[in-house]
């Protein structure tokens, strides 16, 4: 083990500075593969596939979908009420307590937009009736078809086989990598 960098009393070594850029790889992966699953995937469609084929709570399954249309909404209300500030005159810098200020009079008129926002849609949900019925109908089916099961299949044999070349190397369930574990230590 050797020292890299010291400053008063934290040193940083060689082992330690592997082993952070093994965990920052580890979490890029999972980022990586998180930002494929969000980009490649219809939230709607996932939810109705999920309600159908899986059984979710249809109530829990809406409230989720819904809850997600409302980011975009809120997003563009924040914007706005940016820009009315800015057209009132309402200074952008300052230190701690001014920012304070200003974060509670963005966060007043964006809970009270989502609040009415919230209550249009479940006056709206009422009015057609969702959850009168024990049994639901859908506009559209969630098929689980031909290559849906492929991929799924080869999913889980590129699992199977990471987890066989993990276990090959010694590696699963390791915490850190065996190279990077120092001999006699």
């Amino acid at each position: 083990m050797h020292t890299l960098l010291r400053v008063g009393p934290a040193a940083l070594t060689d082992l330690g500075a592997a082993y952070g850029a093994s965990i920052t790889f580890r979490i890029l992966a999972i980022f990586a593969a998180s930002l494929l699953f969000t980009f490649t995937t219809d939230p709607t469609a996932l939810l109705q596939a999920l309600i159908q084929q899986w059984r979710l709570n249809h109530r829990f399954g809406y409230g989720v979908l819904t809850a997600y249309r409302f980011v975009p909404l809120f997003e563009s209300q924040l914007a706005s009420i940016r820009a009315a500030h800015r057209v009132r005159g309402v200074p952008e810098g300052g230190g701690l307590v001014a920012r304070y200020r200003r974060l509670t009079g963005y966060l007043v008129p964006l809970l009270a937009g989502g609040v009415r926002q919230a209550e249009r849609v479940a006056v709206a949900m009422d009015a057609r009736g969702f959850g009168a019925y024990p049994t639901r109908t859908f506009y559209r089916r969630a098929a689980f078809r031909g290559g849906d099961r492929a991929f799924a299949a080869g999913a889980v044999v590129v699992f199977v086989g990471m987890l066989l070349g993990l276990h090959a190397l010694g590696w699963l369930g390791q915490v850190m990598p065996p190279f990077l574990v120092q001999e006699g230590a």
